[in-house]
C-alpha cells in the first residue's frame, strides 16, 4: 500500500479498480450535479454512508469529483475517465470477451436496477 501512496498512477489505477468506481462514475452525467442520497440509490443502498463518504473524498482528491453547494460532479478529468471506461467495455465487446447480448450498457444509462454489470459490481 504505500507504494501505491507514493505514485500518482498507481493511486489512479488503485482507485478506479475498486468495487464502486464504475457503478458510481458511469451513472454520473455530465454537468448534473447529485447529492449524497442520489449515490445511496445508484447503489441500490448497498454501500455503507461511511464507505460512499470516504469515496466521494477520495475522489475530490484525485480530482475525478469536484463539490459544490452539497451537490457532487465530474470533473474534466472526471469525464474523460467515464469515456475511458466505454472504451473499454467496447473493446471487450469488439474481441468477443463480453457477449453482445448481455452487455450494451443502455440499462445503466437508463438507470435500471437489473444490468448485469452493475449487480456484478454490487453483490
Amino acid at each position: 500500500m504505500d507504494k501505491i501512496k507514493d505514485c500518482p498512477i498507481l493511486k489512479y489505477h488503485y482507485f478506479l479498480g475498486r468495487k464502486w468506481t464504475y457503478p458510481i462514475l458511469f451513472h454520473m452525467k455530465e454537468n448534473q450535479g447529485y447529492a449524497f442520497s442520489d449515490f445511496i440509490y445508484i447503489t441500490n443502498r448497498k454501500i455503507s454512508r461511511s464507505l460512499l463518504l470516504s469515496f466521494l473524498n477520495e475522489s475530490i482528491s484525485l480530482s475525478i469529483i469536484k463539490k459544490k453547494n452539497q451537490r457532487y460532479m465530474l470533473t474534466k478529468l472526471g469525464l474523460e475517465l467515464k469515456k475511458e471506461f466505454i472504451e473499454i467495455k467496447d473493446r471487450l465487446l469488439k474481441h468477443h470477451i463480453l457477449p453482445h447480448n448481455i452487455c450494451s450498457l443502455k440499462c445503466l444509462i437508463n438507470r435500471e436496477r437489473d444490468c448485469i454489470l452493475t449487480k456484478s459490481y454490487i453483490k
